[in-house]
Formats: structure tokens, C-alpha cells, sequence
């Protein structure tokens, strides 16, 4: 079954090459029986890149090392959990997995488009069967899973990193390179307006559908990474401002700008410009950021390690973004918005503030995480650049976002005043002077106040719509409240959808103000002995030792009580395997809503232990804000899923060539 897999992976480099070739024919001979044949192309490229991971994966199932990759990322005593999760823990498989979403990808957009006009889908379908044949060239021809170890077959396989051997890693790194893969179809239906002439707001429409599903994935594998962090590694918090988590931070912030200007394009017919740059620039930063992790020049806990493809991946980022602009500049005549921004107060003007911050915070990520890079190749002088610099660019960047998303429902269309304005914004803005009060009398200062005032200005915002809403609902029927607020939500699944987002936005936000509040302690104790952080008291009770078989597992058992109850026995401990001889840190976690207990187990001198405490005030709101975000983007984006997409005009056919 390996074997097949290998051969597999020449059927799909084959089949999706002539695939691209029929697809790119088809377009300039507007020939249908040739693009239906690239449809065909493109689903067997797709099959033989699944066959191939099939075989992969069956060979890591087997305990067969005489596969190069399955013996450094696996060994007999690996679960079956995570010897699926090996496909993608490591170079080679991961960039196969690459490739296999991206034919997935690809066969969607085959079978959602397939009645789209020919002229504007073959240029979308050779840009994606480009991709996927230049990734499946570095799967077969730099970086190949199936590679031999020469000479004989070891009896047991090296193992896989013990950090990775975590539920997590089922769900982050899937869903990261889903969130990144999937940007690769909105850049595609660019470049398919761009050269079809098709410029108006169809393409649009079309690729809300895929830009918010890669949004959401890639929000999620960076919500999920960032708890996997908080649980593992140790340091007390979830974003440690990585280069490596930057580079999944990058397209999502550009898609969010994304997600916004469209619907500008779409309302008005405007933005047309910044909806294509944003459309390709969330896709090659994808490219960069896969850069960024694998060609070696950063050092990162999430990093591969050093190889030659980046300079392949590099090349490809180049020559991608000269296409871009070259297309870009070709059409830039076609690109006019038929309409212009006539009153700074106007959604419209709101959705161009919105790009304008949000591009501002990508640029302040990039240029913190590419600079030391730049620097140290030009000077060959080492540079670090951490957390206070991103912390001092994007607090301020945050704080108008918070402010804008409060806004933003206030702004019903072009003819906003002032006076209405204020008049709308009366009550969120007495609810949030009034939580400002109380914070202020609670210890809040600084941006953490100001934070948390712009949270319940936001919170309330959304509920006042919400029920301004229902309530005019109710006016014109007969309905129940509870009627009324789910028919509301079911007839505007778009704009409520979006409302979810914007409350789960402001809980964020509320976690994120609790990191000025964070209080971190070292102790030395001998059992029987205590510490105190804040109002919680930890009693160390005593060392446990556990052997589980592969794994030897040190603990400490710790008593955590508040005001003489006793709440938890917390367990911080440490794993030692035997045989990658690795060791990883488990953390014990005491969650309230209000804030969480975070004990690490140091080390450890004779009877006495060293301990790491952490007090995380808030911290429960920032998971909680991140899940309602998604709820909201998935409600926001199913009337999308189940309907029939609107196809293009047939009086669209001509315009722009």
C-alpha cells in the first residue's frame, strides 16, 4: 500500500499538470469539452494525491521503517491517535497534506462552480491546479515521504516529538493549513475576474463563501494553538508573539479586512480595488508564512528544521507576486467603483477605516516578524525583536478596532448624521462610562481600563441592535419575543450572524485586558509548606512518580484553597521519554470564570520542590469570546452554504476585455 502511495504521487503530479494544461487551453479557445476534461483532470489529481497519503499513513499504521519519514516520526509504542496525526508532524508529510487539501479544495470549487461561465472559472481552475502542481513538485521532488532508509530495516522507529504527542495536534494543524489552503480559492477567483474582465461584484459574491471558511479554520487552528500553548509549554499565556504564530496571524487579519470590504463591492460597488489586493495578499502571505516555518532561518519551537525549500518556496512567492501585480495593473482601468464615498460617517467610509487599521496591524506583525530576518542576512548583525514591541504596535490597533466594531451598527448607510449617531449610541455609551467607573475603582488604569469600557460599549451595542431589531419585528406581526428574535436571526443570518462575532470580539477583548492584572510567583517548598498568590493559598503536599511504560512521569501534588475552603488538588508534572530522551512540562490549571490558578513544576533540590505560579485574571473570557466568534461565522455563513450561488450575467461576458 506505501508503495502505491509513492507511485500515486507521479499519477497526481501528471494528471494535475495536464489537468492545468487542458484548463489554461480551455480558457484561451473557450472550448468546454477541454475544460470539462480539466474538471476530470483535476478530480484525478485529487484522488491519486488522497491515494497517496493513504499509503503513508498505512505504512506509519504497519510500523514500516524502511521509510524514512515513518522512522523519525513514529515508533511501535505510538497510539494509532497519533500515528494518523504523523502525516502532517513533520516536513515532508505535512507538505503531502498540503497538497491533498488543496486538491480538495480544488474539486470544491469543480463541483460549486460548475455552471459558472467559462471564460471567468478556466482562469480560476488553472490558478488552482497551478498551486496544487507546484506543491506536489516539492512533495515528489525536494521533499519526498517516501524516501528509503539504504541498507537495513531498523526494528524500531525513531518516535514522534513528544510535544506534539497532544490531543491538539489532531485538531491545530489541520485546521491551520484548511484556514491557509482555502485562501488559495478567493485569490484564485481574483485572478479569474481579473482576466475574464468579469470585475463586477459576481466573483464577490463567490468568494465570500470560501474566504470566510478559510477564516474560520485559520481562527480556530490559532485559538486551539494558543490553548495547546497555554496547557503545554508552560510560560503562563497563549501568544507568545512566535514568528511562526505571526505567520497564521498574518492572512487573518487580512482576511478579516477581506470579509469587510467585500461587502462594500456588494452594497455599493465600491472598493473594488482593495477587495482584489486583499483577495491576493491574504493568499501570498500564506505562502510567506509557510516560508517562515519551514526554510530554517527562524529558530521556533514550531519550526521545521532547515532545508532547502524555502528557497523554492521564496521563488514561488516571488513569482506570484509579480504575476499579481502585473494582472492587477492590466485591469486597473476596469477597477472604478461606481460610486464614491460622499460622508466620512457612511458604512462604506467605515469598511475603508476598518482595511486601513487592520492592514496597519498586519504590517506592524510583518514587519516585527521579517525584519530580524532582513537584517541579519544584509548585516549579518542578529537582531531580536519580542513581545513588548508587537504589545506597544497593536494595543493602540486594537483599541480603534474594538471602537469601529462598536460603531459599525450605528452606520446604516451613506446618509448617517451625526445627531442620529449619538443619539443611537446614548445608552452603549452610558453603559460603558459606567463600567469605566466601577474598573477604575477596581485597580483598572491605562489601555486595560479603556479596554474594558470599549468591551461593554461594544456588548452593548450588539444587544441593542439585537433587540431594536425583535422589537420592530414584533410591531409588524403577531409574534411571541422568543418568535420574533429566532425568525429574526433566521431572515438575517448575515448581518446577526456578523452581530455574534462582534460580541464574541468584545469577550476577547475583556481576556485580553486581564493580562495587565497577571501576577506570576516563584516559590521553594518542603512539603507541608505553603505559598500565597492573591487570595489563594498552595500547599505543597508531596512528590508522586509514575512509570507508564515509554514515559516516566514526575508530579507534585499541590492543595489549592481561598479563604480556608480547600478548592483542588493540583498536579503539575514533568515526562520524561525514554526514547527520543525528551522531556515535556504538563501544567495543572484551576479555571473560574474570573480568572485561572496556572501551577508549573520546576525542578526539584532533595525535598524541596520549585514551583511557578501564575494568577490569569480573565483568561476563561478569551476562549469563550474566541468559540462564540466562530458560532457566529458559521451561522453568518450557512444561508451562503445551502443556496444556489447566482450565476454571472450573461451581459457580463464582454465587459472589461
Amino acid at each position: 500500500m506505501t508503495q502505491l502511495g509513492s507511485w500515486a504521487l507521479y499519477a497526481a503530479f501528471a494528471a494535475g499538470s495536464i489537468a492545468f494544461l487542458l484548463s489554461a487551453a480551455a480558457g484561451l479557445r473557450k472550448a468546454p469539452a477541454l475544460l470539462e476534461w480539466a474538471r476530470r483532470g483535476a478530480a484525478a489529481a485529487s484522488f491519486f494525491t488522497t491515494l497517496s497519503a493513504a499509503g503513508l499513513i498505512s505504512a506509519f499504521i504497519a510500523g514500516d521503517y524502511r521509510w524514512a519519514y515513518v522512522y523519525s516520526h513514529s515508533d511501535r509504542d505510538l497510539s494509532l491517535f497519533y500515528k494518523i496525526g504523523a502525516l502532517w508532524g513533520g516536513q515532508e508529510g505535512s507538505l503531502l497534506f498540503w497538497a491533498l487539501l488543496l486538491g480538495f479544495f480544488t474539486v470544491g470549487a469543480v463541483i460549486r462552480h460548475r455552471r459558472d461561465p467559462l471564460d471567468w472559472f478556466a482562469p480560476v481552475l488553472s490558478t488552482l491546479l497551478m498551486i496544487l502542481v507546484f506543491f506536489l513538485g516539492l512533495v515528489l521532488f525536494v521533499s519526498n515521504p517516501f524516501a528509503r532508509i539504504p541498507g537495513f530495516v531498523p526494528p524500531d522507529g525513531h518516535g514522534l516529538n513528544p510535544l506534539l504527542q497532544h490531543p491538539s495536534m489532531m485538531i491545530h494543524p489541520p485546521s491551520l493549513y484548511i484556514g491557509c489552503v482555502g485562501m488559495a480559492v478567493p485569490y484564485a477567483m481574483a485572478v479569474g475576474a481579473l482576466i475574464s474582465g468579469r470585475l463586477d461584484d459576481e466573483w464577490i459574491r463567490k468568494s465570500r463563501f470560501w474566504a470566510l471558511l478559510a477564516w474560520i479554520f485559520l481562527g480556530a487552528g490559532n485559538v486551539i494553538g494558543g490553548r495547546w500553548a497555554y496547557a503545554e509549554l508552560g510560560w503562563g499565556g497563549y501568544w507568545a508573539w512566535d514568528p511562526v504564530e505571526n505567520a497564521s496571524l498574518l492572512p487573518w487579519l487580512v482576511g478579516t479586512a477581506y470579509l469587510h470590504s467585500i461587502m462594500a463591492q456588494e452594497q455599493r460597488g465600491m472598493l473594488k480595488i482593495w477587495n482584489i489586493v486583499l483577495a491576493m495578499t491574504m493568499f501570498l502571505l500564506t505562502i510567506l508564512g509557510a516560508f517562515i516555518t519551514r526554510s530554517g532561518v527562524i529558530q521556533s519551537v514550531h519550526a521545521f528544521a532547515r532545508s532547502n525549500i524555502g528557497y523554492f518556496l521564496l521563488g514561488f512567492l516571488v513569482v506570484f507576486i509579480i504575476f499579481s501585480i502585473v494582472l492587477l495593473f492590466v485591469r486597473l482601468s476596469k477597477l472604478r467603483s461606481d460610486h464614491q464615498i460622499e460622508n466620512l460617517l457612511s458604512r462604506e467610509a467605515f469598511f475603508l477605516l476598518t482595511n486601513v487599521v487592520l492592514l496597519l496591524a498586519a504590517f506592524a506583525v510583518l514587519w516585527g516578524t521579517v525584519s530580524p530576518m532582513i537584517t541579519e542576512r544584509l548585516g549579518g548583525r542578529s537582531i531580536s525583536v519580542g513581545p513588548p514591541y508587537f504589545n506597544r504596535m497593536m494595543t493602540p490597533l486594537g483599541l480603534i478596532l474594538l471602537f469601529m466594531t462598536g460603531v459599525g451598527p450605528f452606520l446604516p448607510g451613506q446618509n448617517t448624521r451625526l445627531v442620529d449617531l449619538l443619539r443611537g449610541a446614548a445608552l452603549p455609551v452610558l453603559a460603558a462610562g459606567m463600567s469605566a467607573m466601577v474598573a477604575a475603582v477596581s485597580g483598572s488604569s491605562g489601555w486595560a481600563l479603556t479596554a474594558q469600557a470599549l468591551c461593554v460599549f461594544v456588548l452593548m451595542t450588539v444587544l441593542q441592535s439585537i433587540f431594536r431589531g425583535a422589537r420592530d419585528r414584533r410591531r409588524g406581526s403577531r409574534e411571541s419575543a422568543p418568535v420574533a428574535l429566532l425568525r429574526l436571526f433566521a431572515a438575517n443570518r448575515r448581518r446577526y450572524g456578523g452581530r455574534i462575532v462582534h460580541f464574541g470580539v468584545a469577550l476577547v477583548f475583556l481576556g485580553f485586558s486581564g493580562n495587565a492584572f497577571k501576577v506570576e510567583k516563584d516559590a521553594f517548598l518542603l512539603p507541608g509548606e505553603t505559598t500565597t498568590l492573591g487570595s489563594y493559598t498552595l500547599t505543597y503536599l508531596g512528590m508522586e512518580k509514575n512509570s507508564l511504560g515509554r514515559v516516566e512521569q514526575v508530579g507534585i501534588n499541590l492543595l489549592l484553597s481561598r479563604h480556608g475552603k480547600d478548592l483542588a488538588i493540583l498536579f503539575p508534572q514533568k515526562n520524561w521519554y525514554k526514547k527520543s530522551e525528551q522531556q515535556t512540562s504538563e501544567v495543572a490549571i484551576y479555571s473560574r470564570l474570573r480568572e485561572d490558578i496556572y501551577a508549573v513544576f520546576a525542578g526539584s533540590e532533595g525535598s524541596k520542590v520549585s514551583v511557578r505560579v501564575f494568577l490569569n485574571p480573565l483568561v476563561s473570557f478569551f476562549w469563550i469570546g474566541s468559540l462564540v466568534m466562530g458560532i457566529g461565522a458559521v451561522f453568518a455563513m450557512t444561508p451562503f452554504a445551502r443556496r444556489r450561488e447566482e450565476s454571472f450575467p450573461a451581459s457580463q461576458g464582454k465587459r472589461g476585455s
